[in-house]
């Protein structure tokens, strides 16, 4: 299913620990774990941190846990930015398109993987509502009985604290632009309006999105690309 849109972006380190983790009892005993700190500090802290850190402050104590809340987490997320994908500005532009794919009615359209630290590939995951869109990269056709049609990726991030990547599933989708008219060097190849074309790749952080490709599609121009592609940087 084509997606046409543009975002914002959430990169999170390999080691970040999901947003959500819970602190142990022995953990929410310590002071040392911040404790006995007001929220308004340890807010203010978190919010002076790259978004992989204040990820791993949440995960210290019970405190800390409750104190760094989902608009810390995106504030965070919004002062990443990808080298090489258009950011989404204006989420709110793109609320149908969220709807239509948390509708579960075009769950046929998609192969679903995921990236777990443990096993490594993750075939057909729990599916996950989305949460926004991050941003999109247009890629041109490679087809000439398609050549009018762009291709879009989009990456994002998912209810559950997740990020995610849609792009092709097949290897053979992607292919080198020889002539190098595009500035990404890769082109689609096929009918953008296929309904077997696309993938969801997701993990919690786009490091682990990249292992995931590398995984599914080793030595191919879709793996190769992805890693230049999902290049990001703290502002």
């Amino acid at each position: 299913m084509p997606f046409d849109a543009p975002c914002n972006q959430t990169g999170l380190s390999p080691s970040a620990p999901p947003q959500f983790a819970e602190s142990t009892p022995d953990q929410q005993l310590q002071p040392g774990y911040f404790n006995c700190l007001p929220v308004e500090v340890i807010q203010h802290i978190a919010n002076k941190l790259t978004l992989p850190d204040a990820l791993r402050l949440k995960q210290t104590c019970h405190n800390a846990n409750n104190s760094i809340d989902q608009k810390i987490i995106e504030d965070l997320s919004h002062r990443i930015q990808f080298k090489n994908m258009t950011t989404v500005v204006h989420s709110s532009k793109y609320e149908s398109l969220k709807l239509i794919y948390n509708s579960g009615k075009f769950d046929h359209f998609f192969k679903r993987y995921a990236y777990d630290q443990h096993s490594g590939l993750v075939k057909d995951p729990e599916r996950v509502d989305i949460k926004c869109f991050l941003a999109t990269m247009e890629l041109g056709n490679a087809t000439t009985k398609y050549q009018d049609e762009k291709y879009t990726m989009y990456t994002g991030l998912f209810e559950n604290g997740h990020v995610f990547l849609i792009a092709p599933r097949h290897s053979s989708s992607i292919e080198e632009d020889t002539n190098a008219n595009s500035p990404n060097k890769v082109l689609f190849n096929g009918n953008t309006f296929s309904v077997n074309i696309e993938a969801i790749y997701s993990g919690r952080s786009f490091q682990e999105v990249k292992k995931l490709i590398t995984i599914v599609h080793s030595n191919t121009p879709l793996s190769v690309h992805i890693s230049h592609i999902l290049e990001h940087e703290y502002l």
